[in-house]
């Protein structure tokens, strides 16, 4: 009756072994499967930058002039679902291009304009910020959302691609 219990305990061992690593075999199996769908999600995201010829209409920061608003924009931002109200403050510069192949002498003309224009511009700026919420500006990608929604009106409301860049100086939310 002895052998017959220790038998008994040693088949009940064996599966058990075989149990556990089966589990972890199929366990292992599962995180790679995880992390090759995360990485295959991420460079979907990113883009495979392939290597190409160099581009001679990339613009350097000697093709562009800054034009920064004289004070920051505060505003409320759209409330929480709890009702909270937040604040924020953004300073921003506008940023256009002034080489000679993308410009025709227009980048004078638009320099000055948007110079004497900031009310124009801190409207737009004031508009996009008005209708964002705590959560979306506290992203990671916050300030190159604002950057392309803000230069994206601007483009319209002048009528030129000569903006070609919204630099987010500062997002503060207290």
């Amino acid at each position: 009756m002895i052998n017959l219990e220790e038998n008994n305990s040693s088949d009940k061992n064996k599966k058990m072994m075989i149990l556990i690593i089966g589990l972890l075999v199929a366990l292992i199996g599962v995180v790679i499967a995880v992390a090759v769908f995360i990485l295959t999600s991420l460079n979907a995201e990113e883009g495979v930058i392939e290597p190409g010829p160099i581009h001679t209409n990339v613009l350097t920061p000697a093709d562009i002039t800054f034009i920064p608003l004289s004070q920051p924009i505060v505003t409320n931002l759209v409330s929480d679902v709890g009702g909270r109200e937040r604040i924020a403050s953004l300073n921003l510069n506008v940023g256009i291009t002034h080489r000679e192949e993308d410009s025709d002498d227009g980048a004078a003309e638009l320099i000055s304009l948007m110079e004497e224009s900031e009310a124009v511009v801190r409207s737009i700026a004031l508009d996009v910020l008005r209708e964002k919420t705590f959560e979306e500006l506290s992203s990671r990608e916050a300030t190159a959302m604002l950057s392309s929604q803000i230069l994206t009106r601007l483009q319209d409301e002048f009528q030129t691609n000569l903006i070609v860049n919204v630099l987010i100086i500062d997002l503060f939310m207290p």
